[in-house]
């Protein structure tokens, strides 16, 4: 059964960088657009669009007012559960800091959750010059969102400004909004295209549930001779990673490799070698490659960070014990049976030698004083 994927741009911001995503994304990935706004939804080159608080914002943007875009996306819950019913995964991409999207964000996730689909929001910050206002939405949005999403990757918009050569408004934007289009196109076809090794979506799924929730999304594309190393280098010396820092700090990394037929052996293996180079040797790593016929002479890597690993409890709990060689062996307290022999040791507390005029150790009730294994209640077998 094949990974059923969707994509939403949410507002003004997100649905402008999907629909940058929409070309070269794969045909069985569906895309959408959410906002209040009727008239910026019919300029969105977007198929799907779902117009959430028509009655409440009469059409209208929300202003700024993110308290509006909250209830305009509880308003109109029944739209996204239809498109979410049958998803494995939902990636939603939005700019924070404006009315519709920072307040609409954690009801979409939170829709998308309980309709059973893996939850990943890719948001952008505000840039400092937008004023405080914005910035505290923004920051208010984000703690909601970590309460709505498995994962969360998140975008100051100052540091897309790093690697792009412009200085007027428009072309800066332009260049942003086409590096987080091309970075959420590629993830997003590296789920569901065919590939020599595929990259499972329970790998996928391992690495965002057990994050602690935040994750590094990273970029990179070559083309022509020399493309892998054309490749790496964009993805290094990116923003989305802060230089390679995030891979370098990484304790688990799905790599993504999408390609056309003409990918090598020996290429994957440049690629992951150029990339054991930056993370520990500890970090886990899943990789794949996804065959694109559009994509032939031109190579592109994805990879996807996180900085932590929560195992499980059930796992933890499985774990085999490893055995102890020792003669005697310590036992968590509990009932001893009534045939195992016990080595009782008389370690009475009436001479403390120099310590006997010293007032004992009591924390929470508990006299520190006597031995650990006495206060628990542990024996020692013979």
């Amino acid at each position: 059964m094949s990974t059923a994927v969707a994509v939403v741009g949410l507002g003004g911001a997100g649905c402008g960088i999907v629909s940058k995503s929409r070309q070269g994304i794969a045909d069985t990935v569906t895309v959408m657009a959410v906002d209040t706004d009727a008239s910026a939804l019919g300029d969105c080159d977007i198929a799907m669009k779902i117009q959430i608080g028509a009655t409440r914002t009469n059409g209208l943007g929300c202003g700024g007012d993110a308290g509006r875009g909250r209830l305009a996306a509880e308003d109109d819950t029944t739209p996204l559960c239809d498109c979410f019913a049958d998803k494995h995964m939902v990636i939603m991409v939005a700019g924070l800091g404006g009315g519709a999207a920072t307040g609409a964000a954690p009801a979409v996730m939170r829709v998308a959750r309980e309709s059973g689909a893996l939850t990943l929001a890719l948001v952008t910050l505000p840039f400092p010059f937008e004023g405080d206002q914005r910035r505290t939405q923004a920051e208010q949005a984000l703690r909601s969102i970590r309460e709505t999403a498995d994962a969360l990757i998140i975008v100051p918009n100052e540091r897309l400004l790093e690697t792009i050569d412009e200085n007027e408004v428009g072309p800066v934007f332009e260049a942003a909004g086409d590096l987080l289009g091309a970075s959420v196109r590629s993830l997003a076809n590296v789920l569901v295209q065919p590939g020599y090794i595929k990259l499972d979506f329970a790998d996928l799924h391992s690495l965002v549930s057990m994050s602690e929730g935040t994750c590094a999304l990273g970029h990179g594309e070559g083309e022509g001779k020399n493309r892998v190393k054309k490749a790496v280098a964009s993805l290094l010396e990116g923003p989305m990673l802060e230089k390679g820092a995030r891979i370098e700090e990484a304790v688990s990394l799905l790599v993504g490799i999408e390609c056309g037929s003409d990918l090598s052996v020996q290429e994957v293996g440049e690629i992951m070698e150029s990339l054991a180079g930056r993370h520990a040797k500890e970090c886990r790593v899943c990789m794949g490659t996804t065959i694109h016929p559009a994509r032939r002479k031109k190579l592109v890597v994805t990879v996807l960070a996180t900085e932590a690993w929560n195992m499980p409890a059930s796992e933890i709990e499985q774990k085999p014990e490893r055995p102890d060689r020792r003669k005697g062996r310590r036992h968590k307290k509990g009932p001893v049976a009534e045939d195992q022999p016990t080595l009782e040791l008389e370690l009475g507390l009436g001479g403390k030698g120099r310590f006997k005029n010293v007032e004992p150790t009591v924390v929470a009730g508990q006299n520190l004083d006597v031995p650990t294994f006495i206060r628990l209640g542990v024996t020692v077998d013979r």
